[in-house]
């Protein structure tokens, strides 16, 4: 039912953004949230691990230098559990998003990687294991809905990390993002 009800608003969202003659006002400040499933893909030392889950909501603040190219801070990410305990693949990425049509972006960037406790988990941050190191981010998206001033996309993002851990290991991994974003301009 769940599904039914899924496909049902984007089948209609898809009707109303094709129907619409709205171009969004780009410019100026930006910001955007999404939320939707991630596909994980790690390694820790010897371990392989993978795993499906809810992403953490993914969030960017930036500013629109003309109406098809901007600078945004991103903070991507997807949740897994690790020894009865949540923890966030998450990232501090400075990327550029371009739009090469009036409904279509791309984004790419590289910065900081980060494996942390999830933030509900946290009794004592002193003797939690706060590890980072580096990432890259490339994305594509839709706008599903446009009005003036904010739009509804489906987003498609991937997050490459390499991240320190303690004892010289490392962590290696990979995530697939599909969310459901809005964005003010």
């Amino acid at each position: 039912m769940k599904n039914l009800i899924l496909t049902t608003c984007l089948i209609g969202l898809a009707f109303l953004s094709q129907a619409q003659d709205v171009k969004p006002e780009r410019k100026g400040f930006s910001i955007g949230a999404s939320a939707g499933i991630g596909i994980l893909n790690y390694t820790k030392g010897e371990s392989k691990e993978n795993s499906t889950s809810l992403t953490v909501p993914n969030i960017m603040a930036g500013w629109m230098l003309n109406q098809k190219l901007g600078l945004y801070l991103n903070m991507p990410g997807v949740l897994y559990s690790e020894n009865d305990s949540d923890r966030g693949f998450e990232a501090l990425i400075p990327s550029v998003k371009y739009w090469p049509t009036n409904r279509v972006w791309v984004l790419g960037g590289a910065g900081m990687a980060m494996d942390f406790p999830a933030f509900y988990q946290v009794d004592d941050p002193a003797t939690e294991d706060w590890n980072t190191g580096m990432g890259a981010l490339l994305g594509v998206g839709v706008e599903l809905y446009q009005s003036k001033k904010w739009t509804i996309d489906l987003q498609s993002k991937f997050l490459f990390s390499k991240i320190n851990l303690p004892s010289n290991q490392e962590m290696t991994g990979s995530a697939l993002m599909i969310t459901l974003g809005i964005n003010y301009y």
